[in-house]
């Protein structure tokens, strides 16, 4: 009798597929945060992995002008702003339209195209 007593409630006749459902459940969200957690470690990856080589190439083209460096540096960050909020809005209203999973892929996507010639060798 004490045997009884000891047994979880999820065990008893009936319950089964309801502990079955909420260990499926747990593991799905196991699962969804470690996806999340490599996410977010690949992306500070990739956004630091050319922080180097952006001003170094930067530098390179403007053949050492620390003034022009600095110039060209922060009229592409002005640019990059203006273009972010164009390209999320125009983006934003697009994935509701057209479904959100095709624009989860062109982030990726884009970010690699966009990096590649930051790796490309620097005769090219």
């Amino acid at each position: 009798r004490w045997c009884a007593m000891a047994r979880p409630a999820s065990s008893g006749p009936g319950m089964r597929g309801r502990g079955d459902e909420e260990a499926r459940l747990a593991e799905h969200k196991r699962r969804l945060y470690r996806g999340v957690c490599y996410s977010w470690f690949f992306a500070v990856v990739a956004h630091t992995m050319n922080l180097q080589s952006e001003a170094i190439l930067i530098r390179n083209a403007c053949e050492g002008d620390l003034g022009k460096n600095a110039r060209v540096v922060s009229q592409c960050n002005a640019v990059a702003g203006l273009l972010g909020i164009i390209v999320n809005q125009a983006g934003g209203r697009l994935s509701d339209m057209l479904g959100r999973k095709a624009f989860c892929l062109l982030g990726p996507l884009a970010q690699i195209l966009a990096g590649a010639p930051g790796f490309s060798p620097p005769e090219s």
